[in-house]
């Protein structure tokens, strides 16, 4: 189906099925209905071989997959069959159908309810069909007719019947509308008649209303006139009572607004010179407390820096007289040795000291004397500076610097001083 296949043509043959839509009209004729009356029946019906069917897929979603059975079915009955001879099976199996679903039927229900016999037809021929291959997609009566004129005389019938209702019904309607206008008419007359009455005796109750109306206006005009003179005479009174009233009121006003301005005045300066000497006090303490604390902070202060002076100096004195205990501890086991080790470590300093004046010279000028001139001078006064040094050094420790480097026999150990100190 929707594909294409090669057949070696010597050893196999191939066919073909159609999978068109077949229109195939059925004719059952001279019918017997439940009470023996003949009907024909003419039915239009559309089949194909099933090729596909509809399913619903895991998300409810409709498709069409190949319906390899109904394909089976098909070639099975129907390969190498004509269309003509498709059609033929197809109408005899749906004629018989026909015939055996009107035998159940009365002419009255068959000419009320067609679709119902369609639907008995579509129910047992699918089946049927089904079992060959074969999908009935729709059915219908296209006509029913009898030799009797049966159904024309059920129609005629029914349509007399439908004319006499409605004759019936016409006269009852013109009946009932005359009679109806009658009572109309009358019940109008009678509504005419009370509305008559009531004018009249509305008319007379407004006359009688309008002269006692008149009555009391003029009781009502007297009664008037006399309460208005009382009441302008009243309000006379009144109203000289209030002016006196508002002038005594307006006098003890004024009292009291002078007096409530006095006060008020009163208050105000109380409450400034109150509010300066409050500020004044508040602002004397706040600087007497913030001088206290500063005092404290400072006094804290001190005495912390001079305790971590204190304990520096102590340490520093420790570590300083520690140090002079072990030269005095060193002095004592090597003796001269330890003094030749410092008169070594010494010397570096003592040249720095020396050469600190010509380190700032910008410029040296040699004369020439006894020693020479030109830089045979500065060798001849550094030559003179070293034997200088090491007299003294020898006049203050009996050791010269010459026995040092050389490295003196009776001195142990101050070969090895020497070339430490060198090496220095």
């Amino acid at each position: 189906v929707g594909g294409r296949a090669f057949v070696p043509w010597v050893v196999k043959k191939s066919n073909f099925l159609s999978l068109e839509l077949r229109t195939i009209i059925i004719e059952s004729n001279r019918s017997a209905t439940a009470h023996g009356v003949m009907i024909s029946v003419t039915g239009v019906c559309q089949v194909k071989i099933s090729g596909f069917k509809e399913e619903v897929d895991e998300a409810g979603n409709p498709k069409l997959v190949k319906d390899v059975n109904a394909l089976l079915l098909a070639g099975q009955h129907f390969i190498g069959q004509s269309d003509r001879e498709i059609e033929h099976a197809v109408a005899s199996t749906l004629e018989g159908h026909q015939r055996s679903i009107l035998g159940t039927l009365t002419v009255e229900e068959l000419y009320k309810d067609r679709e119902q016999f369609s639907s008995r037809v579509r129910e047992l021929a699918s089946e049927d069909l089904r079992s060959m291959g074969l999908e009935l997609v729709s059915y219908t009566i296209s006509n029913l007719t009898d030799e009797e004129n049966y159904l024309d005389a059920l129609g005629a019938t029914k349509t007399a019947e439908v004319k006499k209702l409605a004759e019936i019904g016409k006269v009852t309607n013109l009946n009932e509308a005359k009679q109806r206008k009658a009572e109309e008419e009358l019940k109008s007359n009678i509504k005419i008649n009370e509305g008559k009455k009531k004018i009249e005796q509305s008319t007379r109750d407004v006359e009688v209303a309008k002269a006692k109306m008149r009555e009391d206006v003029n009781v009502a005009n007297a009664r008037a006139d006399a309460l208005q003179l009382l009441e302008k005479a009243k309000l006379m009174q009144s109203v000289v009572e209030e002016e006196a009233r508002q002038a005594v009121i307006k006098a003890s006003v004024e009292v009291e607004l002078e007096s409530e301005q006095v006060r008020r005045r009163k208050m105000e300066l109380e409450a400034t010179v109150q509010a300066q000497a409050e500020a004044d006090l508040f602002r004397k303490l706040k600087e007497a407390e913030g001088m206290r604390e500063f005092a404290e902070a400072e006094a804290h202060r001190i005495r912390i820096v001079g305790q971590a002076e204190a304990d520096a100096l102590r340490q520093r004195e420790m570590v300083e007289v520690d140090l002079l205990r072990q030269k005095a501890e060193a002095y004592k086991e090597f003796g001269r040795e330890a003094l030749a080790t410092q008169m070594m470590e010494t010397l570096p300093e003592i040249a720095k000291q020396i050469a600190a004046p010509l380190a700032k010279t910008e410029k040296i000028v040699f004369l020439g004397g006894n020693g020479g001139s030109g830089p045979s001078a500065m060798i001849s006064e550094v030559a003179r500076s070293t034997e200088l040094v090491s007299e003294t050094l020898e006049s203050m420790t009996g050791v010269g610097l010459a026995n040092l480097l050389k490295g003196d026999a009776k001195l142990p150990g101050l070969s090895g001083v020497a070339a430490v100190g060198l090496g220095s």
